[in-house]
């Protein structure tokens, strides 16, 4: 039988693997001609690196910049095997993230020199609700980097083309999920739960429940975790009903939630200034518990 040992034991070792990975991360930009898209990818790109770290720091790698939070994960333990299998996974995604600069140099030799140049600056191109989610995301990052040692030294790089950076999310999100599925379900399942907390402190600054809906929207299948911790902290917020007109003549009006029987409501809800005119009608101010078919 292998020998079973903390991750946290194994953390030195498989550090030489994921401190370049993240260290890859700080040099990715997108090109301004992303357009449109701009937002949605660079929000993308900030949860992957989120993600990266937080798995690292669930998992005992690098130096937790809140000392004073207990140990994430204390119960995992990995086994040589599971071990060997993280460095495969994290050489895999640093190869990846090579192989798509290496891409984008090529890319960026056939450009006309002025549309090279043009790299998109987050804080400029962003407009206000994206551009608070990047800020956050990015201190999140930039606080967990300060722990780690500056292990690469190389020169910013840019996506130029949606279809290489659609190609390049692909292959992170696998293997992200790859690294967080390593451990048997028990383990994993603990793992999952500590991630999801984890991301709930990463998100605590963001109180605007629009720009939480916008990460979720934006995120995606990206970061699982993350959009969990989302809905929870947006359950937790509760709902207002406020300054609403309302025509009941022959209608049935709902202001409230439908809840199947495996759904909770945790957050406080408020109606304020309904205005009801009409007649012939029905008004429900309030949610339905139980719903059959909204599971």
């Amino acid at each position: 039988m292998a020998e079973a040992f903390g991750i946290v034991a194994g953390a030195a070792g498989l550090a030489a693997a994921f401190e370049p990975c993240v260290q890859c991360f700080l040099y990715i930009q997108l090109a301004r001609n992303f357009g449109k898209d701009f937002a949605t990818c660079q929000i993308k790109l900030d949860v992957l690196r989120v993600r990266l770290t937080r798995w690292g720091l669930a998992v005992g790698l690098g130096e937790n910049p809140n000392p004073q939070a207990p140990a994430p994960v204390p119960q995992i333990t990995a086994t040589e095997k599971e071990v060997a299998v993280l460095k495969e996974v994290l050489q895999s995604l640093q190869d990846d993230l090579e192989e798509a600069r290496r891409k984008s140099e090529k890319v960026k030799g056939r450009l006309p020199e002025s549309t090279a140049q043009e790299i998109g600056d987050p804080d400029a191109e962003l407009s206000e609700g994206p551009r608070r989610i990047h800020q956050t995301l990015a201190k999140v990052f930039s606080r967990r980097d300060k722990c780690r040692p500056n292990l690469l030294d190389k020169a910013s790089w840019a996506l130029y083309r949606k279809g290489d950076f659609e190609n390049l999310i692909d292959d992170i999100t696998t293997h992200m999920g790859n690294l967080e599925s390593v451990f048997p379900a028990m383990e994993t399942a603990v793992l999952q739960q500590a991630l999801v907390q984890t991301s709930k402190q990463e998100l605590s600054s963001i109180d605007d429940k629009e720009d939480l809906k916008l990460l979720s929207t934006m995120a995606g299948t990206s970061d699982i975790a993350l959009v969990q911790a989302v809905n929870d902290i947006i359950k937790s917020k509760g709902d207002t009903w406020r300054n609403i007109d309302v025509n009941t003549t022959n209608a049935f009006n709902h202001l409230g939630h439908n809840f199947g029987s495996r759904e909770t409501w945790s957050g406080s809800s408020t109606w304020e200034r309904i205005n009801i005119t009409g007649s012939g009608g029905k008004n429900h101010l309030g949610h339905n518990i139980n719903i059959s078919g909204v599971d």
